[in-house]
Formats: C-alpha cells, sequence, structure tokens
C-alpha cells in the first residue's frame, strides 16, 4: 500500500468531484457514504471516472465541498463547507492517515486545492480530534468559520483575544443564515487588511498582530496546525487551518508573510529561534496570494 495519499478537489466551474490518487481499499466506500451525507443538487454521490479522470485511481462524483459557483447569490463563491471537510478528515484519520500537507494548483482564475495524507506506521492508532477553520474575509464578510467538535470552544477562545487588538473589538461568536455549513462563527473579525488598505491597494494582506493572536490561542488551547489547503476561485481566496488537538504542550509558532517585494514580514514570539532553522521547510504554510 502507498503511504501518501493525495486528494484533490475539483470543484471549480461546477465539476463537483474529489480525486484520489492511491489504492483506497475500503476507505473508499466509506469516504463515499461520508460526501453522500451532505451532497445537494439531487444527485447522489457516486465513484466513477470519465476520460478526464485516467490519472487518478477513484473519483467521487456530485460531490459538496464547497459553495460552488454562487453565482446568483450574496454567498461566497467556492468557500468550503466545513461540515463536508471535517467529515472527510475525519474518515482518513480512521483509517490511519494524517495530514502532512495542502498544496494549492490553478490559473487563470481556478484554484484545485488538495490534501496530501501520510499513512502512520501503526494505523490502528487513536486519531486525534480534529478541527477545519476558514477566513472569509474577501469581499468584506469579516468572519472566521469553525468546524468540529470543539468549535464553538475554539470560537470563544478566539472572540476574547481578538477583542484585545484594534479593529476586532466587535469580534463575537455568531452564525447567520450563510454558516449553516459551519458549527460556529467569529464575525466582525479583521485577520486581513480587507478590501480597501491604502491607496497603493494592499487588499487582503493577512495582519500579523491578528495571525500572530489567533496562533497563540489556538497553541493554548491545545492546538497545532497540521495543514493550510487554500480554497478560493476566481478573485477570491479563502486561508483555511487543519488543527489537530494535542495531549502534551504545543509550542512556540513563528508566521511569516511575503508581502511581493522580497521583503519579509516576520511575526512571532521566538524570531531567534526561527533565524537558526531558517533552511528547514515549514512543515505547513498557509498557502494565499500574499503566503
Amino acid at each position: 500500500m502507498s503511504e501518501h495519499l493525495p486528494l484533490a478537489v475539483k470543484d471549480s466551474i461546477m465539476p463537483g468531484k474529489l480525486c484520489a490518487a492511491g489504492p483506497l481499499g475500503e476507505m473508499g466506500s466509506v469516504m463515499a457514504e461520508k460526501l453522500a451525507a451532505f451532497a445537494d443538487g439531487g444527485k447522489p454521490v457516486k465513484s466513477k471516472k470519465d476520460k478526464y479522470d485516467d490519472d487518478f485511481d477513484v473519483v467521487w462524483r456530485h460531490t459538496s465541498i464547497t459553495t460552488g459557483m454562487n453565482a446568483f447569490s450574496f454567498g461566497k463563491s467556492y468557500f468550503p463547507k466545513g461540515a463536508t471537510n471535517i467529515s472527510l478528515l475525519q474518515c482518513a484519520y480512521s483509517f490511519g492517515w494524517r495530514a502532512v500537507a495542502a498544496p494549492n494548483f490553478g490559473g487563470w482564475g481556478d484554484s484545485w486545492p488538495c490534501y496530501v495524507f501520510r499513512m502512520l506506521k501503526d494505523a490502528s492508532a487513536a486519531p486525534p480530534e480534529l478541527c477545519f477553520g476558514s477566513i472569509k474575509d474577501s469581499n468584506l464578510p469579516g468572519k472566521f468559520c469553525f468546524s468540529g467538535p470543539s468549535a464553538d470552544g475554539v470560537i470563544d477562545a478566539l472572540c476574547g483575544a481578538l477583542t484585545k487588538l484594534p479593529k476586532n473589538e466587535d469580534v463575537k461568536n455568531e452564525k447567520d443564515s450563510y454558516d449553516a455549513d459551519h458549527d460556529a462563527v467569529a464575525r466582525n473579525v479583521n485577520i486581513t487588511t480587507g478590501a480597501w488598505s491604502s491607496f497603493f491597494g494592499l487588499k487582503y494582506f493577512p495582519r500579523g498582530d491578528s495571525m500572530s493572536t489567533v496562533l497563540d490561542t489556538l497553541r493554548d488551547e491545545g492546538w497545532q496546525v497540521a495543514c493550510c489547503p487554500n480554497f478560493g476561485g476566481m478573485t477570491d481566496s479563502w486561508p483555511t487551518f487543519v488543527l489537530e488537538k494535542r495531549d502534551g504542550p504545543v509550542g512556540e509558532q513563528l508566521f511569516l508573510a511575503v508581502k511581493d517585494d522580497n521583503i519579509p514580514c516576520v511575526v512571532g514570539n521566538d524570531v531567534a529561534s526561527a533565524e537558526e532553522t531558517r533552511v528547514r521547510t515549514p512543515e505547513c504554510f498557509p498557502n494565499s496570494k500574499w503566503a
């Protein structure tokens, strides 16, 4: 059996596919059941390839992993559905797979989020609790959406920490009609510079103080970032975090943001140790327009 399993979400321009490369065995049918529970559009999820899928081993069709195109709605296009993604991740983890990376492919308006899993040596090991969080800050919603058993507690902790930062004083734990796919939502967040940060158009660049606070709060709550898939399409980008609950302490974390002119912005509690490890490849990195 292969030690790695890539999953690619082909949801842009409405294909509704999840493509897997690797022998899935029993997990293939279980994954289909998990995806079917969140299907919409009246078509049942099924494992079926077509002529465009020859380079994958298994393809599930009619899935509903993102919000889709949403051309005639106030909803945001291709925003990840938390309930579907957390169920997908929990299924993979229950069979001994662990998320190790989340590359994003695409171009010319398309975005193809991917998960890369690695098989544990002991596939029977109990999986950690998972949490799935996506930043919905494009087009001014100002939301951080979380899904998972502990989503409410995570959002409460984040709200308490973020309200101490400028322009985050009104952050609160509250969902609306567009958040049915998520368990809890922090509203009125300013995690990026937003749509109109300056005359020069520095849009949606991550705010260092907000990101540092988010990562420190997650660490204090016992969460470790496993990977950072990026969803989106057209002109939108939705940075996302897959988190694993740790029994022991979580170490200090460092956030780096590249501002396109080769001048790095470094935010963290221990920049000196980051300098010592500068030659190492990060275990994960938010894959967005600015990262």
